[in-house]
């Protein structure tokens, strides 16, 4: 799910850039105010291969911020908790 697909942020981004890079897993619409986003990681999110990535690991920090400031709720796992 692309975060420009959502009704409300469609609204709030007319005349603006798109949030191409805003990817989510699953968003669940509560209501016209309640959004929860729910992602789910695998390693990919965080390393290069078996190698931890800072950079990688600190842009997915700022993507959830950015979430967070746009009103959405956000609950992130790691893939193995879901095993």
């Amino acid at each position: 799910m692309y975060l420009h697909y959502d009704q409300k942020t469609i609204k709030e981004l007319q005349g603006k850039q798109q949030l191409e890079q805003q990817r989510m897993d699953f968003l669940i619409l509560f209501s016209n105010s309640v959004r929860v986003v729910i992602e789910v990681d695998g390693q990919q999110h965080y390393a290069d291969g078996n190698i931890a990535n800072s950079k990688k690991y600190a842009g997915m920090v700022a993507a959830d911020r950015q979430l967070r400031l746009m009103g959405y709720e956000l609950y992130r796992f790691g893939g193995y908790e879901l095993q």
